[in-house]
């Protein structure tokens, strides 16, 4: 996963809800709890694909290959494909 654009759409996004968070004109009373719970969402978000999600993958992929098929060897594998490809070539 490359972190640079995460973080550059985040924070981009982020930095253009600042004004409309600290705003106190007319209508900035709907206007900055809305700004805060969106940025602060995009932060969450972000610290959650960036670090929970790898880090849930590394515990639970042992688990996920423990229950996988097991792969036929190398050896098995050549025979099992020129089966399939002489099966194609003369269908029965």
């Amino acid at each position: 996963m490359q972190m640079r654009p995460v973080l550059m759409a985040t924070l981009g996004a982020a930095l253009g809800l600042v004004p409309a968070a600290i705003a106190s004109g007319i209508g900035s009373e709907a206007q900055r709890p809305l700004a805060r719970v969106v940025a602060g969402g995009m932060l969450t978000a972000t610290f959650l694909i960036l670090f929970v999600v790898p880090i849930l993958y590394q515990l639970t992929s042992p688990y996920a290959k423990a229950r996988s098929r097991p792969q036929p060897n190398p050896e098995d594998q050549e025979h099992i494909n020129q089966d399939i490809i002489q099966r194609s070539e003369h269908p029965s």
